[in-house]
């Protein structure tokens, strides 16, 4: 940006002036703890700082209207000036025949940054005579933000604030306005390195040393991967012992970096990978032997050591304008190497004869788009590219005929409360829920939680086509990054397939039954998750019922076009259902939700209909509504 040397009064008196109100406009939208946040609130109402976020791409140069207590024409040569705590003019107005005033961004970074301090001065500033008048301070949580206009579906329920947070006090280079010694304002730029690094020193979670799974990402391929953002966030500041793998860091370095603008970024998928080169492994320190947990071996071994544990496959991400390879699962690595300088840094040219796995090559690499989304999925339609699949449905004894007869069936009925079940005591609670949407399923998260010990609780039901399920469980259940598939069949359970991985200190739980996918990890073994699943699954045999069968008592959305040009859709009077805006955040925008209307912004012309969930919490079944707006 174009330095700007700061305003220098001589003097400052005060006066009985004052802010009555102050409103951001063009601001985006910010949601906290998976609610919206008011997007047009009065900050002077406001004890403690409020978060605010500007978008740093934007023609809309106006973001506050401001009115004072009084105006009169003897104010009419000054201006409304908004300042740092280190005397910045962030924000000006100038006075005219109002007392409300539209307040201007005066300067701000290119960069993703946030405030200093959470404070904005006011003052009228008199250039005639370089006097001021001190009207106020605001208290504000503001952040500049810059979006992924290629990834607007990341975007389509607001920002999550605490992403917001995350960002800032990992990186103390994007405090905004820092000053040289000329009294020049200075951006700093986070490096890309920077944001790798911080993304990799980010834990718990730490590696899943046991099983090698993802536990924060829905992938429904590798070019549509939902990042569970919220719950990860959540995982860090409340859960110690919660693990991760590099398909779940993958995608939160892809939005991490997102945040930072750096945008043309691929999602790298490499089948085989090899053992791994003695490094750094998130969270563990030293190490060349990533499964130890489940081999009661050490983090670092011998090289040749026969019980060495390899990578089967890898994720990690590449900047599609330098070529850089980046991965903050292991190393990490910050995006200096190309992949052929990657592959031979990663890997370890030294491993056991005969090796478990192979050492991969930059053949083996495949590239993808990575992250969609943050708050909603998509089905999966094809499995030909999740690894495991063929030993997956041999250890199974899958058969495609056998479970199409079930298709006729679906669990419909009010999910009980997993606190229930007998082996939680008084002190586990419910630390975590979050509904996530799609257009033929539902995901329900759980984490429930017992000082350090956990339990995550993953629940998809789909509606009307079973099949679905199906497609679910057998790609959850065979993406692993362990050389050999972890989980084993269990048998003479009330799932049509289940499956268990249990290791000390570690169990995880995947099955199937008609509708439903359940995934129970644990890191308490005196849970038996299996005993767990089969009281849900229990349960569920006496909630069958024909899949045509559930119909909602609600007649359908209905919606009206403001004179604004907005959309408002009226949300249904029976609190159990609750309604999501699916389509693409090109067609629009939400703007509001409160317990009438869900409001939506057109981003571009009218579109001719829109898609919309109403999903029933109780059942956790999903009916897609299409809202044609032509009439409207």
């Amino acid at each position: 940006m174009t330095t700007q040397t700061l305003s220098k009064p001589e003097k400052k008196n005060t006066s009985n002036i004052y802010i009555e109100n102050l409103t951001p406009l063009n601001n985006l939208l910010l949601t906290e703890q998976n609610k919206l946040l008011e997007r047009y609130p009065n900050l002077v109402l406001q004890q403690d700082p409020i978060p605010v976020a500007f978008q740093i791409k934007t023609d809309q140069d106006i973001q506050f209207h401001l009115s004072l207590s009084e105006w009169s024409p003897n104010q009419k040569n000054y201006t409304i000036q908004g300042l740092s705590s280190n005397g910045v003019v962030l924000f000006e107005g100038a006075l005219t025949t109002s007392k409300t005033v539209p307040i201007k961004r005066n300067a701000s970074p290119h960069v993703f940054a946030y405030l200093e301090d959470d404070l904005i001065q006011w003052q009228l500033y008199n250039q005639t005579d370089n006097t001021t008048i001190a009207i106020g301070d605001t208290a504000i949580e503001l952040y500049w933000v810059a979006l992924n206009n290629d990834m607007p579906n990341l975007y389509r329920k607001g920002i999550p604030v605490e992403g917001l947070r995350v960002m800032a006090k990992a990186n103390l280079e994007a405090r905004f306005p820092k000053i040289d010694g000329s009294g020049n304002i200075v951006v700093g730029v986070v490096s890309a390195a920077t944001i790798i690094n911080s993304a990799f020193n980010y834990v718990a979670p730490r590696y899943d040393i046991w099983h090698g799974a993802p536990h924060f990402v829905t992938i429904n391929s590798w070019n549509n991967i939902t990042l569970h953002w919220q719950a990860f966030i959540h995982a860090h500041n409340n859960l110690p012992n919660s693990i991760l793998n590099c398909y779940d860091e993958a995608a939160i370095a892809q939005y991490w970096l997102y945040g930072y603008n750096y945008n043309a970024i691929a999602y790298c998928y490499m089948n085989p990978f090899g053992y791994l080169a003695q490094t750094n492994l998130i969270g563990r320190g030293q190490c060349n032997n990533p499964f130890y947990g489940s081999s009661n071996t050490q983090p670092v071994v011998n090289q040749q050591d026969a019980n060495r544990t390899a990578f089967g496959n890898h994720a990690f991400i590449r900047f599609n304008l330098t070529y850089g390879i980046a991965d903050s699962c292991a190393g990490p690595h910050t995006g200096n190497e190309f992949i052929q300088q990657y592959i031979a840094s990663a890997t370890d040219a030294v491993y056991p004869n005969p090796p478990r796995v192979p050492r991969g090559s930059a053949a083996n690499v495949s590239y993808y788009t990575g992250i969609t989304n943050v708050n909603a999925i998509k089905s999966v339609k094809s499995l030909s590219m999740f690894p495991h699949i063929k030993t997956l449905k041999k250890r199974i004894a899958y058969n495609a005929k056998k479970l199409s007869d079930s298709f006729n069936n679906k669990v419909s009925g009010t999910w009980q409360d997993p606190l229930k079940f007998s082996a939680f005591g008084a002190s586990w609670t419910s630390s975590y829920q979050e509904l996530v949407p799609g257009e033929d399923e539902v995901l329900k998260i759980q984490m429930l939680q017992n000082g350090k010990a956990s339990v995550m609780i993953k629940l998809y039901v789909s509606n009307n086509n079973n099949a679905i399920s199906v497609n679910r469980f057998l790609s959850m259940a065979s993406l692993s990054e362990r050389e050999q598939l972890p989980f084993e069949a269990l048998d003479g359970t009330s799932a049509q397939h289940a499956l268990m991985a249990n290791s000390p200190g570690n169990g995880h739980y995947i099955g199937l039954f008609h509708n439903v996918v359940l995934s129970i990890h644990t890191t308490d073994n005196a849970i038996d998750i299996g005993a767990l699943a089969d009281w849900y699954f229990t349960w569920a045999k006496s909630q069958l019922k024909p899949v045509q069968s559930h119909k909602e008592d609600f007649e359908g959305l209905k919606g009206h076009i403001t004179n604004t040009g907005q959309l408002k859709v009226a949300l249904p009077k029976q609190k159990h259902l609750l309604v999501e805006y699916i389509d693409s955040a090109d067609k629009a925008q939400i703007e509001a939700i409160d317990t009438t209307y869900l409001t939506l912004n057109m981003r571009s012309k009218r579109p001719q209909k829109l898609q919309f969930a109403i999903i029933d919490t109780n059942t956790l079944l999903v009916t897609t509504h299409i809202m044609g707006l032509k009439n409207l």
